[in-house]
């Protein structure tokens, strides 16, 4: 009987820069090899039987861009954050972005990152407060009574009714909620 070593090198076409693996497939179409009672990944195999165990946590990344390459001197091992860092994929591209679509650089003071982990630009975040400051200043109209805004309420949205008011939508909405419209 095979061992698993053999078994598993069996199914791999060596060419001049990649080992193809031609055994089946994810349907992401990366390798996969059944290991005992479980799958793995090819690459990831081939990795630990030739270079060394892998920690759990790390992912490999494929320098040839061929997902059913196994060759090690391919395959990189890293986070799954650093992978995505890399990726063409929108989180990769934003992650490599020095600077906001404006031109402001997204370092420093000038950084802000959100909860989610979205990097801002504090710099765009200021003028779109004061842009929005400068549409409702002086225009601003008394607040409407309950059956007022009530009757408005059904022909205009709250953005619409904020626009009338010169106050953005929350105000509106708040307007709604204290006179238990909402």
């Amino acid at each position: 009987m095979a061992t698993l070593q053999e078994r598993f090198w069996a199914k791999v076409k060596k060419t001049k820069s990649c080992w193809l693996w031609t055994g089946s497939c994810t349907p992401d179409q990366y390798g996969k090899f059944r290991a005992g009672h479980s799958y793995v990944r090819a690459s990831r195999f081939a990795y630990e039987d030739l270079v060394g165990p892998l920690d759990h946590d790390l992912l490999l990344r494929h320098a040839c861009r061929n997902p059913l390459c196994v060759n090690p001197a391919h395959l990189e091992a890293v986070t799954a954050r650093e992978l995505a860092a890399l990726a063409n994929s929108s989180p990769g591209m934003n992650a490599r972005k020095t600077h906001c679509k404006h031109g402001h650089p997204l370092k420093g003071d000038n950084l802000y990152v959100t909860r989610k982990g979205y990097r801002k630009c504090k710099a765009c975040g200021r003028r779109f407060q004061e842009e929005r400051k400068a549409r409702f200043r002086g225009r601003r109209r008394p607040k409407p009574g309950r059956v007022v805004l009530r009757i408005q309420m059904e022909r205009m949205n709250f953005t619409e009714l904020g626009e009338h008011y010169g106050v953005t939508d929350t105000a509106v909405r708040k307007w709604a909620k204290e006179y238990g419209l909402r």
